[in-house]
């Protein structure tokens, strides 16, 4: 047993020095011993500069919402998740930016009543800021902060889309 672990060993140590012996002849570094590994310089390009179809001042977003989803469309079952707000003793729904009351055996959606408080913003909300104030667009209606969350204001004088 004593010798099987020194023929062993014997046969691992030589290996080692083998090993080492191959190495201590190359003398490059050890980074740059493969022929994959040589320095290649890149191809000189040009600096690439933004082009815009329109000046960023005069870019208008889309509507964040299909185009049946405007003020006058009717579905019958509310969204599973819509909140209730009351305002002047009017009932209204609110789901993910749209507005609903109840209409004959459905609902329909309206535009926001002014001074609803919402605790969060919709998904597809982006912020502007004018004349030094922030505002929260969500579609055509205009959010501010609020204490309690967001409150839906009239349009500053903001212009979106044609």
């Amino acid at each position: 047993m004593k010798s099987l672990t020194k023929i062993v060993v014997l046969a691992m140590s030589a290996m080692l020095l083998m090993n080492s012996a191959v190495y201590a002849q190359d003398h490059r570094p050890r980074s740059s011993r493969h022929s994959y590994s040589k320095q290649r310089t890149a191809p000189p390009q040009a600096p690439r500069t933004r082009i815009y179809a329109t000046p960023r001042q005069h870019y208008t977003p889309s509507p964040p919402y299909p185009h049946y989803y405007k003020p006058g469309h009717r579905t019958r079952p509310l969204p599973r998740g819509a909140s209730r707000i009351v305002i002047d003793r009017s009932s209204y729904y609110f789901y993910d930016g749209f507005y609903y009351q109840p209409f004959q055996s459905g609902y329909i959606i309206v535009d926001a009543p002014i001074g609803a408080i919402i605790a969060t913003l919709p998904r597809l909300h982006h912020q502007m800021i004018w004349r030094g104030s922030p505002y929260f667009v969500v579609g055509n209606t205009f959010y501010r902060r609020h204490p309690r969350g967001y409150i839906v204001v009239n349009n500053p004088g903001i212009v979106l889309w044609r």
